[in-house]
């Protein structure tokens, strides 16, 4: 196979048997997802220290439950009411649970046969887990990661002091 070729998009590739609109949405989820792990991972270096690598040495390949579970025991040291806190707390609870779903659409396997919902099939140690999402339910998912990505970079901006960002 020649890799250097151009690929030529009129060149059917397999069927997936997702509709485009599932194709286009898990893309959506893919790469939301992808823009949250890197910002919680910029927004917990800066945490540790803005101003040197000492933060992204340590952040450095952690997973994103580590990343926030270490986020939650650094906003501890700050007042309840201060705006990083507040902003780092308002992701950490709905990040988890998107990527869950994230793990789940994007790790699975589609097992639907064209059916609409499409199923996707987690595998783990504990066994399989079989879960139904409309194209819909993907994008809101999308979404939901989008909202989480945007939140992040707002934090980041307030602890790198780019920003002096203040809600209402």
């Amino acid at each position: 196979m020649d890799r250097t070729a151009e690929h030529d998009p009129s060149d059917a590739l397999p069927s997936t048997g997702l509709s485009d609109a599932h194709l286009i949405a898990l893309g959506e989820v893919a790469y939301w997802a992808s823009r949250t792990e890197a910002l919680l991972a910029q927004v917990i270096a800066a945490f540790l220290r803005p101003d040197d690598d000492l933060g992204n040495a340590v952040t450095d390949g952690m997973t994103l439950r580590n990343l926030i579970e270490l986020g939650r025991k650094l906003v501890r040291s700050l007042e309840p009411s201060s705006q990083p806190r507040q902003l780092f707390e308002s992701v950490a609870g709905p990040a988890p649970n998107a990527m869950e779903d994230r793990n789940h659409l994007l790790h699975g396997y589609w097992t639907g046969g064209g059916r609409e919902p499409a199923v996707f099939t987690l595998v783990r140690y504990s066994g399989e887990k079989a879960r139904t999402f409309t194209d819909q339910e993907v994008r809101l998912v999308a979404g939901a990661l989008s909202d989480t990505s945007d939140r992040l970079f707002v934090l980041w901006l307030v602890l790198t002091g780019t920003s002096d960002y203040t809600t209402g």
